[in-house]
């Protein structure tokens, strides 16, 4: 071998167990300036705001708060009264039954074996229009069951139909952009 190659690969050598023992063997140090790190965050002061900031942020923010007089209106509009909702016909995005708005999320047909034995599934989103403050939930609906008192029939995956007596509605995941 080369009289360089042979220094070349001393030195290698000599790198690599220098560097192997600073991260492996030498730990002592690492505690140590791990603890010295900590000690020094821990001296920094917390920021604090003076008091003409925090009202100037106050300020910018309130411009974007709705009254309460205006969302208290607002939300009394969103519902159907009674007649209006025996009016419901043909395709809509949204269905209102009472004080509950419906909406289609999702429709899940049972592939395979389960496809004999369950039913075709829609998922609807129903929110009280009324009370603001109940949750909104996901309900399940199946094929030939009944929803406030409209048969349900799932024939399409992006759509639910719903009959009482004359009253025919198909709930619509989406509205296509050609109709």
């Amino acid at each position: 071998m080369n009289f360089t190659t042979k220094g070349v690969i001393i030195l290698s050598l000599l790198l690599v167990s220098y560097d192997f023992s600073e991260r492996f063997l030498n730990t002592k140090t690492v505690r140590d300036n791990t603890q010295n790190n900590i000690n020094n965050v821990s001296e920094l002061p917390l920021p604090q705001l003076s008091k003409k900031v925090i009202k100037q942020l106050d300020d910018a923010y309130n411009k974007y708060q709705l009254e309460p007089k205006e969302e208290i209106a607002k939300e009394a509009t969103l519902g159907m009264t009674a007649e209006q909702q025996l009016q419901q016909n043909g395709d809509l995005i949204e269905f209102y039954y009472g004080d509950w708005r419906y909406r289609l999320l999702a429709v899940i047909f049972p592939e395979g074996k389960e496809q004999a034995l369950t039913a075709p599934l829609a998922l609807l989103r129903s929110t009280n229009i009324k009370d603001s403050k109940a949750k909104v939930k996901v309900e399940r609906i199946y094929h030939g069951s009944l929803l406030s008192g409209y048969n349900v029939a799932i024939t399409d995956t992006k759509q639910v139909n719903l009959q009482r007596g004359q009253q025919k509605i198909t709930l619509l995941m989406y509205q296509s952009k050609t109709e």
